[in-house]
């Protein structure tokens, strides 16, 4: 499945341990943020526990889709699973290796909101897959 809006990229596959995984490429914003909530609801029909979304090359985050991903986060809770976000370079920085001054990080308004921490953030797909007990 590949879906894009004005200014967002979906790519969706599912791993070999069944993670669902999202790549988005664009903006998350007020008026792309249903697109990929309507992704995401897709594979949560289905019954979806493992969700992983990479946002390395999203540009910008709105609190649209801040508010997508926690509440999903909770709704996967509640079914016993979960979801986290792929950023290798947000993960890095909480690691210490390397500064986040470079550029926009989509992470920092989790941090404004004081959201930070609310959604896991892992490295990579393999670490999403670990981080979710697939």
């Amino acid at each position: 499945m590949s879906e894009s809006a004005s200014n967002l990229s979906i790519e969706y596959a599912t791993s070999e341990r069944g993670t669902h995984c999202f790549r988005c490429t664009g903006e998350i914003d007020i008026h792309t943020a249903p697109q990929l909530e309507q992704a995401i609801d897709q594979v949560l029909a289905k019954g979806a526990q493992r969700i992983a979304v990479d946002l390395e090359a999203v540009t910008y985050i709105a609190s649209a889709g801040v508010g997508l991903f926690v509440g999903n986060v909770n709704e996967l809770k509640e079914r016993g699973g979960g979801l986290v976000i792929v950023y290798s370079r947000h993960a890095d920085a909480l690691e210490g290796q390397t500064a986040m001054s470079e550029g926009y990080d989509v992470l920092q308004v989790f941090t404004l909101l004081g959201l930070d921490g609310v959604v896991p953030v892992v490295r990579d797909f393999d670490a999403a897959e670990a981080a979710l007990g697939s």
